[in-house]
């Protein structure tokens, strides 16, 4: 057997991602990914590490829109006032303009 083209494992997995439409699942992943380093980044000073993750009840991507829903009422006021920067931030975590909006509830 002689093999006509040789692809890199990056290749191959590319096309697999495309093939099984993953991109908009590890999208969202990568996004939520990126909202949990940045919350940890902005609140390391107040909040332990392992309280880091229950302060996010719930998180949601669609149509460029992160929707996230904050357990604690003062978090989620100081957060507000921070929108457009953590939207910056994640977007350069990314490496691309992903989200568009970030409400949180």
């Amino acid at each position: 057997m002689r093999r006509e083209k040789s692809r890199t494992v990056a290749e191959v997995l590319q096309e697999y991602i495309k093939e099984d439409n993953l991109e908009s699942g590890l999208l969202c992943a990568r996004i939520f990914e990126a909202w949990d380093l940045v919350l940890l980044d902005m609140t390391a000073s107040y909040y332990k590490p392992e309280e880091i993750s229950g302060l996010t009840l719930n998180k949601f991507f669609r149509d460029g829109v992160l929707s996230c829903k904050i357990s604690s009422s003062v978090l989620r006021s100081q957060l507000f006032f921070q929108l457009e920067s953590i939207r910056n931030r994640i977007n350069t975590m990314l490496q691309e303009e992903h989200v568009l909006k970030i409400t949180i509830y």
